[in-house]
Formats: C-alpha cells, structure tokens, sequence
C-alpha cells in the first residue's frame, strides 16, 4: 500500500506506538507472563495478520469438507462478529444470524451438521465445546491474534494480491502485527492466486516469507461456484459460467471487506452495470435497496442483481415489505482450491486430528 509523503508523515508515529503495543503484548504471551491455554484436543486456527478479506470463511469451509469426509464431527468457534446476542451461543439450540453473526451463520445454512458457537472468550468456548463430549475437532475462526488460547495448529492466511509482508501497520497500513509474527503459523496458505499461478512465482513468494524451516506453504485461488436465488423456496443452483452467459447485465453490491476480485471477474465478462460498496458486515437499510433497485429499474435488456453469500445472510432478515420484488436477487458462492500439495496438506490435517484426538 502506497501513501503520499504527507499522509506517511502523520500516520507512521501512530504506526510505530502500535507496533510497541503489540510486540509488547506478544512478548508477554511467549514469555509466558500471560498465560496462554493449550488443550489436549484438536484445535485449528484460521486467521490472519491482515485485517479483512484474505479469505478465511472459504478457507475454514474448506477444512470442513476435508473433516467431513473421514466423518470428523466438527465443532467452528468465533467471536460472532456483530451479532446482537451476548455470551456463549450455539447452533444447537438457536441458529439466527442475531445469535451466531453473518459469518457463522451463513456457513451453518451450508453446514447444519457441524455446530458452530460463538463466545467472545474464547478459552471459556472451547472448554464448554469440549465438555459436550460430541465433538472431535474445534476450528477457529479468525483467532490468530486471540493469544489466550495455543491452538494446536495454526494456519496463518496471506492474500496474494496485497500480501502482508509488503503492507504496514495500522493505521498506516492494514496490518494488525509485526508480519515476523508469522512464526506463530505452521501452515502458510497464500490465497486468491490465479489459478494458473507458475512454480517461479511461487518460489518467488516463499522467498518473500522468509519462511521459517518448521513452516509449510501452500497456495489456493478462489472459484466461483454456484449462483442461486436470495429468496424464495428454488434454491436450485446455476452453474457461474452458466449464469454469466444468460445475463447482459450484472448489478453487484457488496458489504464485504474485498470485493474486488469478484468485481474483476464480472468486468473481465464485460457484465457490471454497477458496484454499491458497503463496509464490511454492513446492515443493510431500506433506503440502500431502494438505490439499488433505482439502479436495477434503469437499466435494460437481461439484467440481474448480485450479491455475496455473506451479504445474503443478512438480507435473509430484513422486512419482507422493503422488496418491490425479490425474484431477481442473486447470490455467488465461493469455494477455493489449493494450486500446490493437496495431498500433503490433506494429510498434514488429517494426522494431525487423528493424532491429537479424543478417544471416545
């Protein structure tokens, strides 16, 4: 990220008081002056150093699958990020969007057989998770900077397209630490590639890590998968090729932290009509769907909107009454796919869970 000269002057003091902040607080952690919670129980780490948009959700639905295929019961934790319930919350019992936030809840419409809670404490969580003794493994969400807890596995997420170790700290950058605390990882995934991303550029990327000998580096891009309907009882999925090819016309909006690379693919089809940018977990209000809808009117020929499945979620709890017509409101789904040792990171996964698992 490239500032002016002015603009660098002001923000870098504020930049360097966090960057003590923060190695402060870690060196606290590693000296064992706060105490951190290990748990003789698989627990996965899905974070980041960067704040927002790496990809974690698609990443974590990932490991999902793989689990799910060897008939692992899976519990997810988060902090539940805006939701508007307080304390611990679990699926189990209530799944509402208000109860788990967006994020949870949009993985438990695809998931309904993995549990998914939210504790904004998150040892706490895990010890409650645990004690139900019907779970074999905790993944958590987001929870790199969460040093309370040791997880036994920690995969640290970097965005190819504005990797960490080229950005700055906050406010100055978007970097939430140090990116030496990458150390804390044992697996690297560098998300959002291209999917033809070559062996010299990968090479060119781990030399940029300057990854240490215990980590492992793996890369993935991101597909677009399905499109299906917001609301309504047809939840019949089109295929995203499919879908591109019946429509002249996409308007796209979006309350996510990185939605420019979707915005690239719609625009390299020559299909975006128009872009609504909302901040990231944004609650939509009626007079934002009625500015979209000011847009949808206006356009002509084959034309549809389009959203994000996070943003879905949440249109899913508005008032029924603010839509004019909801039959063309479309969401994407998006999946990734690793470019490089799939086969090693399944198994680094999957041995790691067998291992460190509770025999029932």
């Amino acid at each position: 990220m490239k500032h002016n000269f002015f603009y660098t002057l002001a923000l870098a003091p504020i930049a360097f008081v966090y960057d003590i902040i923060t190695e402060t607080r870690n060196k606290l952690f590693d000296w064992q002056i706060i105490p951190s919670t290990e748990f003789k129980f698989p627990v996965i780490s899905v974070g980041n150093i960067t704040v927002g948009g790496t990809g974690k959700t698609p990443h974590i639905e990932y490991l999902i699958r793989l689990l799910s295929e060897k008939n692992y019961k899976i519990a997810v934790l988060s902090r539940g990020y805006k939701r508007k319930s307080k304390g611990f919350q679990d699926s189990e019992t209530k799944a509402g969007i208000e109860n788990l936030g967006d994020e949870l809840y949009q993985m438990y419409k695809k998931f309904p057989m993995v549990g998914f809670f939210a504790h904004g404490k998150r040892v706490q969580g895990v010890k409650k998770i645990i004690s139900k003794n019907k779970y074999d493994v905790i993944l958590l969400d987001d929870a790199f900077q969460h040093r309370k807890i040791t997880p036994g596995l920690s995969i640290l997420i970097n965005d190819y397209n504005r990797p960490f170790y080229e950005d700055h700290l906050l406010p100055l950058g978007r970097l939430r630490e140090h990116p030496h605390q990458k150390k804390r990882a044992q697996l690297i995934i560098t998300s959002k590639c291209p999917p033809n991303l070559k062996p010299i550029e990968q090479r060119i990327v781990f030399n940029k890590l300057k990854m240490y000998p215990y980590q492992d580096l793996y890369f993935s891009t991101m597909l677009y998968a399905n499109v299906k309907p917001v609301f309504g009882q047809n939840t019949e999925a089109q295929n995203w090729d499919a879908f591109l090819s019946k429509y002249e016309k996409i308007i796209l909006f979006t309350g996510i932290a990185q939605a420019q690379h979707l915005k690239n693919e719609i625009e390299q089809h020559g299909k975006l009509a128009g872009h609504f940018e909302y901040p990231d977990h944004y609650s939509f209000q009626k007079k934002d769907i009625e500015e979209i809808e000011k847009k949808y009117s206006s356009e002509t020929g084959q034309k549809i909107i389009l959203t994000s499945e996070k943003d879905a979620s949440r249109l899913k709890e508005l008032n029924e009454d603010i839509f004019k017509e909801k039959n063309h409101y479309f969401y994407i789904e998006i999946e990734v796919e690793l470019l490089n040792k799939t086969k090693e990171f399944h198994e680094q996964i999957l041995q790691y869970v067998a291992n460190n698992r509770r025999k029932h």
